[in-house]
Formats: structure tokens, C-alpha cells, sequence
């Protein structure tokens, strides 16, 4: 598993990232929040989830803080589906903390916003 990467923003396109780490250049899908924070040739660092399939190549996700990385995976498990299938209907219980909660749905957006392009 890779915990997370570091290195230079190379290209944004749409959700997706091409990041230089060392000499590999990888492209992570990440949510419109973790887009609107990072700009061409910034140095980042991005906690990842790594997403197999035998029916397409991996794919990298990307996420600039652990909140959005949690809701991820909050998501991911509540949907027991592949990532790219979607968040659209699976907000879960919530903390009752109306702060936390409200990040969460502004989270759970960015990925339906994403997952439309």
C-alpha cells in the first residue's frame, strides 16, 4: 500500500494530478477541494489510497488532509464498491457535531462533483 506521496505539481487537469515524485510522474484523482488547494509546481504532500481491479489499470487517489481521506474510506466501506463507481448515495452516520458534519458533506460533494466530470 502507498501510505502517501511527496513532490511538484506538474499538470492539473480536471480531478486529476500529475505529481514528480523523485523520477516518477504519477497521475492522482482528487477532489475538487484537494484541486482548488494545490497550484503548478507546488511542493505537496498527499495521502493516497491505491485502487486495483482486474477489469482497468490502478488508480491513485489523492487527498491533501486526513479528514478527506477519512471520508474516503467512510464512503468506500459504506458502498463495499470500486471508488470510481461513486459516493452518490452513501452518507452515513455522522459525529452529531455540526462542524464535523458539515466538512463531511462538503467533502462527500467535492467527490460527487468529481466523479460527474
Amino acid at each position: 500500500m502507498i501510505k502517501g506521496v511527496e513532490g511538484e505539481i506538474t499538470e492539473i487537469s480536471g480531478n486529476e494530478v500529475t505529481l514528480k515524485a523523485g523520477q516518477f510522474y504519477l497521475n492522482i484523482l482528487c477532489s475538487t477541494n484537494t484541486i482548488k488547494e494545490l497550484s503548478l509546481s507546488a511542493k505537496v504532500h498527499l495521502l493516497t489510497y491505491l485502487s486495483f481491479s482486474a477489469d482497468r489499470a490502478p488508480e491513485i487517489y489523492g487527498f491533501k488532509d486526513r479528514a478527506e481521506y477519512n471520508v474516503f474510506l467512510m464512503l468506500l466501506k459504506a458502498n463495499k464498491n470500486r471508488p470510481k463507481n461513486g459516493f452518490e448515495n452513501s452518507l452515513c452516520n455522522f459525529s452529531g457535531n455540526a462542524s464535523e458534519d458539515d466538512s463531511v458533506k462538503r467533502h462527500f460533494r467535492a467527490f460527487q462533483i468529481a466523479r460527474i466530470r
